[in-house]
């Protein structure tokens, strides 16, 4: 598989991941892996729609675990909430590859 069609396929695996989450606001790559560039993880952004909701952080923890076992890399996940994303805390935050938004 080349570069693009896994990457794609790994976009497609964190759509269907949230698609179904009533508290995710947006998913969003940054990083290397988004810029197509040498990469050692799949940076991502879940924003979610509570100020504080641990449940959700807990369960898609594990399920990027289980992403990573699938696809072979690790996915570093930065959970913020909507009004924290709101503030553009991170430096790449003007530079988001959307994955999903709501």
């Amino acid at each position: 598989m080349n570069f693009n069609s896994y990457k794609a396929a790994i976009i497609n695996s964190l759509r269907e991941l949230v698609n179904e989450l009533d508290g995710v606001y947006g998913i969003y790559g940054f990083g290397s892996f988004f810029r197509n560039n040498v990469y050692n993880d799949v940076d991502i952004l879940v924003v979610s729609r509570a100020d504080s909701d641990m449940i959700l952080y807990e369960y898609l923890r594990k399920e990027f675990q289980q992403l990573e076992l699938f696809w072979g890399i690790n996915f570093d996940m930065c959970f913020l909430s909507y009004n924290e994303y709101l503030r553009k805390p991170l430096l790449e935050s003007n530079q988001f590859y959307v994955i999903s938004e709501f």
